[in-house]
């Protein structure tokens, strides 16, 4: 309440201020010894904040901001509202920062902001988004309203997936199904946002309509033996990466490789003539060692592989059970070819691959069978080898004569 005096006229002029908005009456009233008059005014009183903007959740965190993809480029929305009467106009600007707060971009008047893909590279920026509001009665510049919004522009390539072996339709690799197969992945990775690296593997039939082995999540994929079948099979690796903070479901690879899982089987061999004729009291030289293999694999693979040697004369027949003979001549009784035991296993030759024997232990003008015996898994083979021992020669003796004179 304001009051103001004089000493011929009165006047009382009075507004109380309210706190709440809308029309509010002022009032004057002039008076003096003669007479009083009031006159009255109206003011109204508007309410006018700063615009409220909110910027996508997504985009609002300045320590973990948005990740967007080079190829994919990004939308950032906001939501805003206003609590401003007199509020004829507002305008919302986007400005596009770097690293060092230079503005690369700006986006004069939109309520989103939509940046294409490969516009941006790959780096950290700031979206810097400016409210104003205008009125034709008052000054709102001060009402202005900046939010920010923070995103990562990354580079992500597909994984670079190897497999090893590598083969094609038209010629695969080749396994032998007792002894199984090994496919092995080898990965390169440039993709900064990833976080996991998945690698499913498949084993399907040659149609590729069945699945006949699943491996969720390995870099090696091993088949045992005897696991598939004969035939030919196509390997297929699926790569997956993945990230909480963006999808790239895009960047799967799908490697694929051929097997073809072939029948294995045993040889065996001894070096040489398969027929021997020697002298008696000779060297004989026996070596199985070059001519056994399992097919498909190297010749000095002899892993797994069990054996033995056994003798008897060829005119004999093989025991139900083998004796052992040592390395002793032939005593001349039960046949077979050494010590006295007759036909059966080279005691002296065990897990030997050669050997050499002297034929002055046999018993001569004989033909004698000396047999290899291979055995690996549930493959077996044989190879022998027919010794003939001649008659030793008849000892050369001389007479010598001497004449004697007896005086």
């Amino acid at each position: 309440m304001y009051q103001v005096s004089s000493t011929e006229t009165v006047i009382h002029h009075e507004y109380r201020y309210s706190d709440n908005y809308g029309i509010h009456v002022i009032n004057v009233r002039g008076f003096n010894l003669a007479n009083n008059d009031t006159a009255s005014a109206y003011v109204k009183i508007e309410r006018c904040q700063s615009p409220n903007v909110t910027v996508d959740l997504s985009f609002a965190n300045e320590e973990h901001p948005y990740t967007a993809l080079f190829e994919n480029g990004f939308n950032v929305t906001i939501d805003y509202s206003f609590d401003c009467e007199s509020m004829e106009q507002f305008t919302i600007r986007w400005d596009i920062l770097d690293s060092t707060q230079h503005n690369l971009n700006t986006v004069p008047n939109a309520t989103q902001l939509v940046s294409l893909p490969n516009t941006l590279h790959a780096g950290s920026y700031v979206l810097r988004i400016n409210t104003t509001m205008w009125s034709s009665i008052f000054d709102l510049s001060d009402k202005t309203a900046i939010t920010y919004g923070y995103v990562n522009v990354e580079n992500c390539q597909p994984p670079n997936v190897t497999v090893n072996p590598l083969a094609t339709e038209s010629k695969p690799f080749t396994a032998m199904d007792n002894d199984g197969f090994t496919v092995t992945a080898y990965f390169a990775v440039d993709c900064p946002p990833m976080e996991q690296l998945q690698a499913q593997w498949d084993i399907l039939d040659y149609s590729q309509q069945s699945i006949l082995r699943h491996l969720p999540n390995a870099t090696q994929l091993i088949s045992l033996p005897y696991d598939l079948p004969i035939g030919i099979y196509v390997i297929r690796l699926n790569t997956t990466i993945s990230s909480n903070s963006c999808d790239l479901s895009q960047k799967s690879v799908t490697s694929v490789t051929y097997v073809n899982v072939e029948k294995s089987f045993l040889v065996a061999g001894i070096d040489g003539s398969s027929y021997v004729n020697t002298t008696f009291n000779s060297s004989v030289y026996l070596s199985a060692y070059n001519l056994t293999y399992v097919s498909g694999t190297t010749h000095t693979d002899k892993s797994g592989m069990i054996f033995e040697w056994r003798c008897k004369r060829t005119l004999e027949t093989w025991p139900t059970h083998l004796p052992t003979q040592s390395y002793l001549p032939h005593s001349g009784t039960n046949g077979g070819c050494f010590d006295v035991v007759g036909p059966g296993l080279l005691g002296f030759a065990e897990n030997k691959w050669n050997f050499t024997i002297n034929t002055g232990y046999l018993e001569p003008v004989i033909e004698y069978n000396i047999q290899f015996m291979v055995q690996k898994d549930s493959y077996s083979a044989n190879a022998s080898v027919s010794l003939y021992v001649q008659q030793p020669l008849a000892p050369n003796i001389s007479i010598r004569q001497v004449y004697c004179l007896l005086r």
